[in-house]
């Protein structure tokens, strides 16, 4: 099966965007190079993007370059400003250089250009990272990426393969899969240009430790135990869920048969589930505010029991999780993977191939995860992973990093597109600084994720009627 390719400039933590923009504009003129072109003019330089002007040294051919060096799929708006920067720039044509993939919307455009004339496609060029790492590996800039490891029975190896960009040269990184749970733990390390296993161990801590999205995985040299998979696999086993009362007057989160009440709500909650299976949106987070003793959580246990009555069972797998149980960063994640291997469990979906996933940024975009995504379109079903109490986890400076990792899951859903949820319950009389990275999750998803407010309680909920 073909790797699926991923290309990221990594740098040093606390390293300027002049540092890392420095690395993307090496590899664009790299690589144009190795299609006969020359820069002729940086246009603009940061750290996540680079726009040049570039000429074709044979036909004197003009062409704006874009490269967008973004950590999650690329919108559909970035080629059409491009088509319009053409024009604007009066030049031959636009490139457009992503070290992501495309997102859905996006694909769609690239297969519609394609349909147009040979002159009118000359005008635009999208080079992916596929696309990109053939022509680079044609030009022998670097070699082909390792797809068969000598590895121990404890790792498989992934779908992905990672071109790192750094200052010390470009390597590839092969995310390795813990063959117990499916779950990515590891990462085998081969200089990119030579083509030979990275094996020193001061190379692979300084690589480690850049910005990266594998930065959480083992890089020791691959052999025997990994201690990050054997903490994984700890953390997946105690991933709870919601605790519920035993009795009535528990001051827990109620059990569904006593719950009264909310019927509104739930019935906004199921009618998104129900235009997510349709595919009516594109709408994948879902949150239900509320301050302080509203019936957030006893409203999500009612919602997960609702969804696993007879009627609603084959249409519906609501998997709540105490977001208290968390240990590292990588909770969220383990908690989307707990939810799948649930659903799998209760036969709610059944793929014939073990699924593996792929790691955060990728979670449900590998080739590891696409039968699961296929059968869930395929029959409309669709599963939903309800964080309660997240925003406790506020009070754990162990746990910061936690924020960024949820915004990554945050993203890596709504990339993929499939009939996956991730739904909140939120306080929302609680007060985050700005400088927390819980204020720039939650602000920064707030036009991306639907909105119930829980309203109080009425007369006729909190009532008790006596015989």
């Amino acid at each position: 099966m073909p790797l699926e390719y991923v290309i990221e400039v990594c740098v040093e933590s606390g390293a300027s965007t002049t540092a890392k923009g420095a690395i993307l504009e090496r590899f664009v003129a790299a690589f144009l190079h190795t299609q006969n072109f020359g820069v002729t003019s940086n246009i603009r330089v940061t750290g996540m993007e680079v726009d040049l002007l570039a000429r074709d040294r044979s036909t004197g051919e003009e062409i704006i370059v874009e490269c967008k060096a973004h950590r999650s799929n690329i919108a559909a708006d970035v080629i059409t400003k491009l088509l319009g920067n053409v024009d604007v720039r009066d030049v031959q044509a636009g490139w457009l250089i992503t070290t992501h993939a495309l997102g859905k919307d996006a694909k769609g455009i690239e297969v519609e250009w394609d349909k147009r004339s040979v002159e009118r496609r000359r005008r635009l060029r999208i080079y992916s990272p596929e696309k990109l790492i053939d022509r680079l590996e044609r030009a022998r800039v670097i070699t082909p990426a390792p797809q068969s490891i000598p590895l121990t029975s404890q790792y498989k190896i992934g779908g992905e393969a990672y071109l790192i960009l750094s200052e010390r040269g470009y390597f590839w990184a092969i995310p390795l899969i813990d063959a117990k749970n499916g779950v990515t733990a590891a990462v085998d390390v081969y200089n990119a240009k030579e083509g030979t296993r990275v094996t020193s161990e001061d190379l692979l801590t300084w690589l480690s430790q850049l910005d990266s999205s594998l930065g959480n995985l083992d890089w020791t040299p691959v052999g025997g135990e990994s201690p990050t998979a054997a903490a994984l696999r700890d953390e997946l086993d105690h991933i709870v869920a919601v605790p519920m009362a035993e009795h009535w007057a528990d001051y827990r989160p109620s059990r569904p048969s006593d719950f009264v009440g909310r019927e509104t709500i739930q019935r906004e909650v199921f009618e998104f589930f129900d235009r997510v299976r349709a595919g009516e949106t594109k709408t994948r987070l879902l949150a239900l505010k509320a301050p302080s003793g509203w019936g957030k959580s006893s409203s999500v246990l009612k919602i997960a029991d609702r969804a696993g009555n007879k009627r609603n069972k084959g249409r519906y797998f609501v998997h709540t999780i105490d977001s208290r149980a968390a240990l590292t960063s990588r909770f969220p994640e383990l908690a989307v993977i707990s939810a799948v291997r649930a659903a799998i469990a209760a036969q709610f979906v059944q793929p014939k191939r073990a699924v593996e996933f792929g790691i955060a940024g990728n979670l449900l975009s590998t080739s590891g995860t696409a039968e699961l995504l296929h059968l869930l379109a395929e029959q409309e079903k669709v599963i939903v992973v309800f964080f309660d109490q997240f925003e406790e986890l506020l009070y754990k400076d162990e746990l910061a990093d936690v924020f960024d990792q949820m915004r990554v899951i945050c993203n890596a859903i709504e990339a993929a597109q499939a009939n996956v949820i991730i739904g909140f319950s939120w306080k929302t009389d609680g007060t985050i600084t700005t400088e927390h990275g819980a204020y720039h999750l939650w602000h920064g998803l707030a036009d991306r994720r639907f909105e119930i407010d829980l309203p109080p309680f009425s007369d006729k909920e909190v009532a008790l009627e006596y015989p």
